[in-house]
């Protein structure tokens, strides 16, 4: 150490023998420091883990939030489908309902036509 400032020892060039304060100044200059650990401090890596949970939760909210609307748009295909199985079957009924109809005034015709023509029998006899 041929540094003569780091050497508090008395000599014709520093000048007089230096105190304690200042040996103890030069000291605490020229120890080393201790280098920190490598990675995130302690307390940074607190925060990491909040903010990672943070955002776990918020992935976790939003896949909820898409499974909902897909039940959501589900349920809606659904009720949509039975409305149109209902409408469906309303209209079949509708239908089989004419038909009845239909072939009851048919048969009424055709009486109708009988007893005319037995009428017309009647009266020509």
């Amino acid at each position: 150490m041929s540094n003569p400032k780091l050497e508090p020892r008395p000599s014709a060039r520093t000048g007089p023998v230096l105190g304690l304060k200042a040996t103890a100044k030069v000291i605490n200059k020229t120890t080393p420091q201790p280098k920190p650990r490598p990675g995130p401090r302690p307390n940074q890596k607190l925060e990491i883990e909040l903010k990672l949970e943070r955002a776990r939760a918020r992935a976790k909210a939003r896949a909820r939030a898409r499974a909902r609307a897909r039940a959501r748009t589900r349920a809606r295909a659904r009720a949509r489908a039975r409305a149109r199985a209902r409408a469906r079957a309303r209209a079949r009924a509708r239908a089989r309902v004419r038909v009845r109809v239909r072939v009851r005034a048919r048969a009424r015709a055709r009486a109708r036509a009988r007893a005319r023509a037995r009428a017309r029998a009647r009266a020509r006899a």
